[in-house]
């Protein structure tokens, strides 16, 4: 399902939430939305799925306004970080009943998947006795039962295990790659570079950088410290290796030709490495 969105606004009072002039969010993909507490990031995804529907612009769902259109809607599966279930009723009530708003309950398949979340045998417990990692896994496997065309996911693994947040990242992974499409938000970047093929920056409610992590997944950048720093800056540009200086190293792809070059007359300089830590992609868009 291809998403369209076009001169989309949004204001709380006099504040704008949101002003986006067009983006193009395309099936068989998976994207990322990252930006600080209040950029937004909720507000877009509370007006994708109609949750908010006051909003100035087009949101279209393969040709389909959600507004006008509300059925388009039973083909997306959403977790937001403040949504909620029916926590004095079981978890097997709370997924029957959100999937059958979606039009189809499938019992095996809702027990398959809480058998694999360690879920099975807390299915007929109120959800209020759950602990909140519990919680959350109720409701991602409530976004995955319907077997939904377009999933939007807020900081879907907090509060999660890491042996879970593993099984959800291989789960989505295959999802996305059956012409789904994933749009997840996380403060954690390695959630982001694990899952994604785009990275979608917001700030004040404004699209402000697109990151392609396809083409910087290529790279390997560094930040590499040594017990010369200014010998070593000063090899740097002579020759010629892009690099980015920081309070703690320099920032270095190396695996770029250049750098796969000077690298053996570090020894000649008598300049020693003492310190190389993996760089986030997401960061690399700062190296020159």
């Amino acid at each position: 399902m291809t998403i369209t969105v076009k001169n989309l606004s949004k204001s709380y009072g006099s504040i704008k939430a949101l002003d986006i002039d067009q983006l193009t969010i395309a099936p068989g993909h998976a994207y990322g939305l990252v930006g600080a507490n209040g950029a937004g990031k909720t507000t877009f995804f509370k007006c994708l799925t109609n949750i908010i529907t006051d909003y100035s612009g087009e949101i279209i769902f393969d040709g389909h306004n959600p507004r006008k259109e509300t059925a388009i809607l039973t083909k997306m599966g959403i977790v937001l970080d403040d949504l909620s279930v029916y926590k004095d009723y079981s978890a097997r009530f709370n997924i029957q009943y959100f999937a059958g708003l979606r039009g189809h309950y499938d019992a095996v398949a809702a027990e398959k998947l809480a058998d694999e979340l360690g879920l099975l045998a807390a299915l007929d417990r109120p959800v209020k006795t759950f602990s909140y990692g519990m919680q959350k896994k109720l409701v991602l496997l409530i976004a995955l039962i319907n077997s939904a065309e377009v999933l939007i996911l807020d900081e879907p693994f907090r509060g999660l295990d890491q042996k879970s947040v593993k099984w959800f990242q291989d789960y989505l992974r295959e999802w996305a790659s059956a012409e789904h499409t994933l749009i997840i938000s996380s403060h954690v970047q390695t959630d982001l570079e694990s899952l994604c093929d785009t990275v979608f920056m917001i700030d004040q409610g404004r699209l402000v950088k697109t990151v392609d992590l396809t083409s910087v997944n290529d790279q390997a950048f560094r930040l590499i410290s040594t017990d010369n720093d200014a010998l070593f800056a000063d090899l740097l540009a002579s020759t010629e290796v892009s690099f980015d200086k920081t309070a703690t190293g320099f920032k270095i792809d190396i695996n770029s030709e250049q750098w796969q070059t000077l690298y053996p007359q570090l020894g000649e300089h008598a300049i020693a490495i003492t310190a190389m830590s993996k760089v986030s992609v997401l960061d690399q868009q700062e190296v020159n």
